[in-house]
């Protein structure tokens, strides 16, 4: 994968469509203006992926009209999770704007991010400042109790907003301060009703140091499944950044048999898969210990896997490409091959951060809604029962736009349709009908159900907290949604 070349078409993309579209020197205009210092040929090597300049990144931002965060986040939260990208040229000081971090500013960003409508953008700008070289340090004991608050947010946002925290998060991760991030992250988990882990587990991984696979261990063994969900996608991620030593693997070999054969017991594919992942990343001579005691093989993981050949016989790289097509013809976009890439890991990449980041790149452009709607339209009309499923949950962190997924084709499907169709709803704040989620509630789907009247706080929440018929776990679940705020969206105004 070339991560350069990705970095490039996401600022191409955004100027020639922000807007109406802007000329790269009326950027370059407007950076200057600014106090950028840029210039033609530098614009021109940012914008072919030669170099990569966070600050010209964020000047990107600024001159388009967009919101903070929403280039630069994904593209460190790319060059961070993928090998390959480019340094940052920039140094973390000038990388925030080429101001002095005093006192001063320090505090302005810290004061941004205790307003209660605090967006995203005022998270990254605060993790920037206090992991700058020459900041001067910031009270672990104040910065906890907001990296929970962080850490809480992380789980309900959705488009840019989660990007951009998830970044934040990220980034205070690899810091110093990284200890805190796994701290805030335990506490989260260790509540017993806690309904959204992945991320912030995955989150731990991008500093992967031995205690994170220790607390992986650790959860592989939890009795919730999606406890043992955020272990897989973080040792996908320990393993995709080469942490640990060889030997700090060890400590998983019998957690990860056992889990394994849980799965297999169970008949439960979906899992099988899922850890036959695992067992495929971990180093070799652990995962030959592993693979030694399962009484089933893993998936190999070439079945698992991406792009294949690439040409018109495959049908797959072909749907992906018309998809594109439909995409790009409104604004007649360049680079179709590279937007057909993407399009086709959000539909068929089965590695987590491959899928993970080309989603996040579809989310910053300014034409995120028409991606949506072009792959949602795809996913009830015409994809396999299979893609549909998977082009429909992945979707859902693609901040949906107002009205999708209240077509009749999706209200229609069985109940994992109903299922990602309630989080396409509650992902665009919009409130899911009672008898939807009492189906999802008896088919098979409580979490799912809970989930969309969490992140909008339907009062059908009530009724689950007092109804004595329901086990606990499921009446703590409601608790635990009424205890916050719903959706994080960073969209002005009053949901």
């Amino acid at each position: 994968m070339n991560v350069a070349s990705r970095v490039a078409w996401l600022l191409r993309m955004a100027r020639l469509t922000a807007g109406g579209g802007h000329s790269q020197a009326a950027v370059g205009t407007a950076l200057r203006a600014t106090g950028v210092r840029t210039h033609a040929r530098l614009m021109s090597e940012v914008e072919n992926g030669k170099v990569r300049h966070g600050r010209i990144i964020d000047g990107y931002e600024r001159a388009l009209g967009l919101r903070e965060g929403q280039l630069r986040a994904p593209v460190d939260v790319l060059c961070r999770a993928l090998p390959g990208g480019p340094p940052d040229r920039d140094d973390a000081s000038r990388a925030i704007g080429g101001e002095q971090l005093g006192v001063d500013e320090i505090s302005e960003r810290g004061e941004r991010v205790r307003q209660p409508r605090r967006t995203g953008g005022a998270w990254l700008s605060w993790a920037r400042a206090i992991t700058a070289p020459e900041a001067r340090g910031f009270p672990t004991w104040v910065a906890a109790p907001w990296l929970d608050e962080l850490v809480d947010e992380l789980g309900r946002s959705v488009g840019t907003a989660y990007v951009t925290r998830y970044e934040a998060l990220s980034l205070l991760r690899t810091s110093p301060y990284g200890h805190l991030v796994l701290e805030a992250a335990r506490r989260a988990v260790a509540d017993p009703h806690a309904q959204v882990l992945v991320d912030t587990v995955a989150a731990t991984a991008d500093r992967p140091t031995p205690d994170v696979l220790l607390w992986a261990s650790e959860l592989l063994a939890d009795h919730r499944p999606m406890a043992v969900r955020a272990a897989c996608h973080a040792l996908h991620g320990v393993a995709a950044a080469g942490g640990g030593e060889p030997e700090d693997w060890d400590l998983l070999v019998d957690p990860l048999v056992t889990a394994y054969e849980r799965a297999v017991s169970r008949a439960d594919a979906a899992w099988h898969h899922t850890l036959s992942g695992v067992v495929t990343s971990l180093p070799e001579r652990q995962a030959r210990d592993v693979v030694g005691r399962l009484s089933r093989p893993p998936v190999p993981a070439t079945s698992r896997t991406a792009l294949g050949e690439r040409t018109q016989a495959d049908r797959r790289w072909r749907t992906a490409t018309e998809l594109a097509e439909r995409v790009a013809e409104p604004d007649n976009l360049p680079d179709r091959p590279l937007l057909a890439r993407l399009l086709f890991e959000v539909i068929h990449d089965q590695r987590p951060r491959h899928h993970f980041t080309s989603s996040m790149l579809l989310v910053a452009v300014p034409f995120a809604d028409r991606v949506v709607d072009v792959l949602h339209d795809h996913a009830v009309r015409e994809a396999s029962d299979r893609d549909r499923h998977t082009i429909l949950f992945r979707l859902a962190q693609m901040a949906p736009s107002p009205g999708l997924g209240s077509m009749a084709a999706l209200a229609a499907g069985d109940v994992a349709d109903l299922s990602a169709r309630a989080v396409l709803l509650a992902h665009g704040g919009q409130r899911v009908e009672r008898e939807v989620l009492d189906t999802l509630m008896v088919g098979g789907h409580r979490r799912r159900a809970l989930y969309a009247a969490g992140m909008t706080q339907d009062p059908w929440l009530d009724k689950v907290v007092h109804a004595d018929e329901l086990p606990e776990e499921v009446r703590g679940a409601a608790r635990w949604w009424l205890d916050r705020d719903g959706l994080v969206d960073d969209v002005p105004g009053p949901r």
